[in-house]
């Protein structure tokens, strides 16, 4: 972590919620855009998915990675904790496809308005306590499941049957357990996901309002 790039002020952080394929990251992305010209700054919990590098690739495909502690949390809070102190950080590259992480980092600089996204970030209770708000995007299981299939499809190179029967066996348990219940803490939930574009305009009046406030 680097040295503070200005001087203390207040930054927002958002922490936003959902389960896999719910469309967090459309919703973020959205939000960003929303927010313009106001800088905002990125973490994604999911990059932070523990390296099973030292497993076989056929072992890695059994590791439950639906589920808490599969992702290196602790350092996740740290580096939320740096960017809110004004601090650049080094995030983890995590390799979705091979389940492993590159020995480079990525550079993630702070800013005025920062949104830590990821499946557990509402279930976390040091995240809960850094955020200013609180989102929760709310999708149903059959459009998180077709999601999750186009997906890793497309980007993972995953068989859609075997994705099916991940999302039977593992991610829909692991989201009953853990993601759905951390939507009591939403400050505000978005449902549907990055089409509801009036949520979204809602929320980023609702961030801008704080920044004047600020």
């Amino acid at each position: 972590m680097g040295r503070p790039t200005s001087p203390a002020r207040q930054r927002i952080l958002l922490a936003v919620a959902g389960g896999s394929a719910s469309g967090k990251s459309s919703v973020v992305a959205c939000l960003r855009a929303a927010l313009e010209p106001v800088s905002c700054t990125s973490l994604p919990h999911d990059a932070y998915y523990r390296d099973l590098s030292h497993l076989a690739p056929a072992e890695r495909t059994r590791v439950n990675v639906d589920e808490p502690g599969s992702l290196e949390t602790d350092l996740f809070v740290r580096h939320l904790e740096a960017l809110l102190r004004g601090e650049t950080i080094h995030r983890p590259r995590y390799d979705f496809v091979t389940q492993t992480r590159g020995a480079s980092r990525l550079s993630v600089e702070p800013a005025p308005v920062i949104l830590a996204e990821g499946l557990f970030v509402l279930a976390e209770p040091r995240v809960r306590e850094l955020a200013t708000l609180r989102v929760f995007v709310a999708t149903t299981a059959e459009q998180r499941l077709a999601r999750r299939i186009e997906r890793d499809g497309a980007e993972r190179g995953r068989d859609p049957a075997q994705v099916e029967a991940q999302h039977v066996a593992r991610v829909e348990p692991m989201h009953r357990e853990y993601v759905e219940p951390s939507r009591v803490w939403a400050d505000v939930v978005i449902e549907g996901g990055a089409r509801n574009h009036e949520a979204i305009d809602r929320l980023a009046q609702r961030v801008h309002s704080l920044i004047d406030a600020g």
